[in-house]
């Protein structure tokens, strides 16, 4: 069993984060540099999102942004600007965390369109 670490490094980067496959322990999504949008859907669990790297570095340069289109669990958050309920019934979706790890958010809203 494996963690999978996805890291891209273009200036804008859009990232899909879906459930683990067969075989991973947990996912983490590093935006490292850049601007990042990472579109959360339902089921995702295991997973860490860092808008730059582990560490949080860098991240008063650059502004993250987590959209979430289904129910989650996320291990930690670090250097996201907002999270936004984006699902189409936002008040049926939740968002959980590890309470013994990071959440680093600075804004919460609803998507409007």
């Amino acid at each position: 069993m494996a963690d999978v670490i996805i890291t891209d490094n273009e200036h804008i980067n859009w990232f899909d984060v879906v459930a683990l496959a067969a075989g991973q322990d947990s996912l983490i999504y590093n935006g490292v540099d850049g601007d990042d949008v990472f579109n959360v859907y339902a089921g995702v669990s295991k997973t860490s999102i860092y808008g730059t790297n582990g560490a949080g570095d860098f991240a008063d340069l650059q502004f993250d942004t987590i959209e979430l289109f289904g129910s989650a669990h996320l291990n930690s958050i670090v250097g996201i600007d907002v999270l936004r309920f984006a699902s189409p019934i936002p008040a049926t979706t939740t968002l959980s965390y590890n309470a013994n790890s990071s959440f680093g958010v600075s804004k919460i809203g609803l998507w409007e369109s």
